[in-house]
């Protein structure tokens, strides 16, 4: 879900305010929300954020691409971005393969991971924590530990600045609009930030979130730092 601090790191034109930038994105939201209940013939007298709208969220990907794409047809760009995000819905994780190829490709996809950050934020730290592959779910160590880190923390903390300033408002407006009910989906912010990436409109080789989102979507793995290892989590996909 979308924190409330989410303009704490924005940096706006000398002439705005972010009182104003969070109004037009209100505005922009409300429109887009009903839209979305208009084609789910859902009623629209509705209180809630999307983020919070359980009715939409759980239906959202049900709707016509054609018609999801006609909502959002003011953002350049967003049919290439929703044919991806339905294919990423309707994809199934490989069939098993040797534990040794997948440990040599999920290591690999974390380093290619770091340089790719080390673009944007200083990963010095994270080039020396060691890598481990633990089979099983990242549930266990959450109870233990009581907190894990995702590796691409500092930079998605600043994703949204790099969207308003690289793409512009609307797409912006897009990145926070489409973050529940693409995190839906998996229960994963992976993917999430992967999608809300493309927005700024570089090169797609370019992804900070590229082989984390392949992992999740191939493998169902997840990655976070716990005790100061990076470990990658294959939810027992070995077994």
């Amino acid at each position: 879900m979308i924190s409330k601090n989410w303009f704490k790191n924005i940096m706006l034109n000398k002439n705005d305010t972010r009182e104003s930038l969070n109004s037009r994105v209100k505005k922009r939201h409300k429109k887009w929300h009903s839209e979305i209940r208009t084609l789910l013939e859902l009623p629209l007298d509705f209180q809630n954020e999307i983020s919070c709208d359980f009715d939409v969220l759980f239906d959202f990907w049900e709707i016509p691409k054609k018609d999801l794409a006609n909502v959002f047809s003011e953002v350049n760009g967003i049919e290439e971005i929703m044919d991806e995000i339905i294919a990423f819905k309707k994809s199934k994780i490989l069939k098993n393969k040797e534990f040794v190829d997948f440990k040599e490709l999920a290591v690999s996809n974390i380093r290619k991971t770091i340089d790719r950050l080390s673009d944007h934020i200083d990963t010095s730290s994270l080039y020396k924590i060691p890598i481990k592959i633990e089979n099983g779910d990242f549930h266990t160590d959450y109870k233990k530990v009581g907190f894990l880190i995702d590796i691409t923390e500092s930079y998605s903390d600043i994703l949204y600045d790099e969207i308003l300033q690289k793409g512009n408002e609307l797409k912006y407006s897009l990145a926070l609009f489409l973050s529940e009910p693409i995190y839906r989906l998996s229960t994963s912010y992976f993917p999430v930030h992967y999608f809300q990436w493309k927005l700024i409109g570089q090169n797609d080789n370019l992804n900070p979130y590229k082989y984390l989102f392949e992992l999740l979507k191939d493998y169902g793995s997840d990655v976070f730092i716990c005790e100061e290892e990076i470990k990658i989590y294959t939810n027992n996909y070995f077994e």
